[in-house]
């Protein structure tokens, strides 16, 4: 398990630290409180990311046109 901070994972995620904090909050991110400090298991949070990753469906056959009339 590796853990990291709120500042570590902003970073990570090209995100400011304050939406993290908010995240947490609305307990809307996996994290593990040590007293008072926050923090994250890189692996879990990996795992979370894959999990809020959106599918793109592809258009049937029959809609997808490849030239311009």
């Amino acid at each position: 398990m590796r853990l990291i901070t709120v500042e570590e994972l902003a970073k990570y995620l090209n995100l400011n630290p304050h939406t993290i904090y908010m995240w947490v909050e609305q307990k809307k991110i996996p994290f593990i409180k040590i007293g008072r400090m926050v923090r994250f298991d890189l692996i879990e949070i990996e795992e979370w990311l894959i999990s809020k990753k959106t599918e793109i469906e592809e258009a049937p056959a029959h809609q997808v046109s490849l030239s311009k009339n």
